[in-house]
């Protein structure tokens, strides 16, 4: 049986639609945050491309970080923080993000037949 996975990182909402439900967040899960923070300094960054099963030597490719993003689909926002979440995206405002895979899905809130309470 699967375990719950978790990572976290520094992030920043960056746009939402609420008719497509569609929501897409910049996240960093870089120990300590260090792809945002070598964007943040105008370093560059060197990405290690390494062939699993051929003879092929690894690639190296030096550039600059932009930003990682997680595009969700069906994105449930409770109608209750929609303003929030709102102020967050106008505002441009850092926040720390948490992302969560639970295999046993029906479990979690909002979905069909799960918990549907406030605090989960």
């Amino acid at each position: 049986m699967a375990k719950k996975q978790r990572i976290t990182g520094p992030g920043r909402i960056l746009d939402r639609s609420a008719k497509k439900g569609k929501l897409k967040i910049a996240f960093d899960p870089s120990p300590n945050g260090f792809i945002t923070e070598a964007r943040l300094s105008n370093d560059r960054l060197i990405i290690r491309i390494e062939a699993q099963s051929s003879e092929i030597d690894p690639i190296e490719i030096e550039g600059s970080a932009k930003q990682w993003a997680i595009a969700l689909e069906g994105a449930r926002v409770p109608a209750s923080r929609l303003a929030d979440l709102e102020a967050l995206i106008t505002e441009e405002e850092d926040v720390h993000v948490t992302i969560e895979y639970s295999p046993t899905q029906d479990k979690l809130p909002g979905i069909e037949g799960g918990d549907q309470s406030e605090g989960g």
